[in-house]
């Protein structure tokens, strides 16, 4: 087993967010705002298996979604925003995301 973190960053306002790994829902939350002096909106980790798994992210209130498959020993960290345009971003990083 790894860890999986996963940061809900920018573009967040009241939003009811839920995320699944490999078909399991890891995450549900309503009111995700994103803090405009961060640009965090939520995080946490998720331990997964090792070797490719893959994240669905559903914004229910935006009727948007998103997958993206990662090796999470390779790329652990998975930055999710909306963008101004209103489409989902999902962004694999091996590098933790700094924060203001």
């Amino acid at each position: 087993m790894t860890n999986l973190h996963i940061a809900l960053q920018d573009g967040f306002r009241n939003d009811t967010v839920v995320i699944y790994v490999n078909g399991r829902e890891v995450y549900r939350n309503t009111g995700v705002t994103t803090s405009l002096a961060i640009s965090r909106a939520d995080a946490f980790d998720v331990a997964v298996e090792q070797g490719e798994v893959r994240v669905e992210v559903q914004v229910p209130t935006r009727s948007r979604s998103a997958g993206v498959s990662l090796d999470a020993t390779q790329t652990p960290y998975l930055a999710v925003e909306i963008t101004e345009q209103g489409s989902l971003a999902l962004s694999r990083s091996a590098a933790p995301f700094r924060y203001m």
